[in-house]
């Protein structure tokens, strides 16, 4: 062992093989163990430079190992045994369904004529790595292997980085799915995401608010955290579910469950360009009421009054907010007695026809905030 020791970073370089610890790669070297009582295992000894540790999930040969035994510290090197895994057991632990790699190995087992090994007799021990999960396994949980259903009846966790459990075999209940070995698989509950919306359209430099929910079996639940991912953050950016317009183009903002982020809801975030804004005014005339409004027709007849203004639009629609006007009436030298022209406020007029002027008369608005100028020519014109 001490040459050994001593030469490992040559032993590594030379014959060691890659392998995961963890998801973790690394490179070592593995040997067989010899076989004891436990011969029907598949043992092996694994020697690194670091990163073993007991109840370490090891990938090797595209197969799953758990370090089953404590870590011999040498001067430059780690060495452990690693035993081949058997099993992929499902538990339900806090409404989660969970996969764990692990080992299983019959406590009184048999063996029938040709050295088969009976599953279906004895008393089943799990070997699991030890872990925030795992150590949640509490007596009585459920769960099934070797076709058959088994419930737990004691745990141990005193070895360092594992979790053993002691099971005795149950009987199948109902809910039972014996073909994908799922315990109790109708008491799972459904769980989905919800981020308000299924897409958003946001323009460039805005920013857009979606609100996360967390349903159980359709039923919201309440302070949950989560995290948040954009496809594109050239394109949106999104932080606690504000997402922000950075460029024209799709993004996919992902939501996740924090707890459990394999659920998750995806919302497209078409940004768009802010259009050009394309300022007009224009005039209009209306009734004394507010009905009858038109952009095209001015005259005033004899004994009526009509209203005329000035409207600001933006891109053609009427913006939120007007500007103010200075008018300024050319009644082209008609006598003041035959109509009376009344400014009612900072964008409209009235005038009332008192006679028939048949010559035009003109009225011009002026914008206060950019100076544009327009007017409109119409006649006081008869009844008829």
């Amino acid at each position: 062992m001490q040459s050994v020791d001593k030469w490992i970073d040559f032993f590594v370089h030379e014959n060691g093989v890659v392998i995961t610890v963890d998801t973790i790669p690394i490179k070592a070297i593995v040997s067989d163990a010899p076989r004891g009582a436990d011969y029907y295992f598949n043992d092996k000894y694994i020697r690194a430079k670091g990163l073993l540790h007991a109840g370490a999930i090891v990938v090797y040969e595209e197969e799953n190992w758990l370090v089953i035994s404590q870590v011999d510290q040498n001067a430059n090197s780690l060495q452990c045994k690693m035993r081949k895994c058997n099993h992929i057991t499902k538990f339900t632990i806090d409404d989660w369904l969970y996969e764990f790699v692990s080992i299983l190995e019959m406590v009184n087992l048999t063996v029938s004529r040709g050295g088969t090994i009976n599953m279906a007799t004895g008393k089943l021990r799990v070997s699991l790595q030890a872990n925030k999960i795992t150590q949640q396994i509490d007596i009585n949980t459920r769960f099934i292997a070797s076709f058959s259903p088994w419930k737990v009846i004691g745990v141990d966790i005193t070895k360092t980085g594992l979790v053993i459990l002691e099971a005795e075999k149950d009987t199948i209940g109902s809910d039972d799915d014996m073909e994908n070995e799922i315990a109790n698989k109708n008491a799972i509950p459904s769980w989905t995401v919800s981020a308000g919306a299924e897409s958003a359209t946001i323009k460039v430099g805005e920013t857009a608010t979606l609100s996360p929910s967390l349903f159980k079996n359709g039923v919201e639940v309440q302070g949950e955290s989560y995290l948040w991912q954009s496809s594109d953050i050239n394109v949106a950016m999104v932080e606690n579910g504000i997402v922000t317009a950075v460029q024209v183009g799709i993004a996919i903002v992902t939501l996740r469950w924090a707890k459990h982020p394999s659920i998750f809801a995806e919302i497209e975030v078409a940004v768009e360009d802010e259009p050009m804004q394309i300022v007009t005014y224009v005039f209009y005339s209306t009734s004394v009421d507010g009905s009858s409004k038109s952009y095209t027709n001015f005259d005033v007849r004899q004994g009526d009054t009509r209203i005329l203004g000035i409207e600001k639009q933006i891109n053609g629609i009427i913006a939120d907010v007007n500007d103010t006007y200075t008018f300024v009436f050319n009644p082209n030298g008609a006598p003041s007695t035959n109509y009376v022209y009344t400014v009612l406020n900072n964008y409209s007029v009235k005038i009332k026809n008192n006679a028939v002027y048949k010559n035009p008369v003109t009225l011009t608005g002026t914008s206060n905030q950019t100076s544009e100028s327009i007017n409109v020519s119409f006649k006081l014109k008869s009844m008829f």
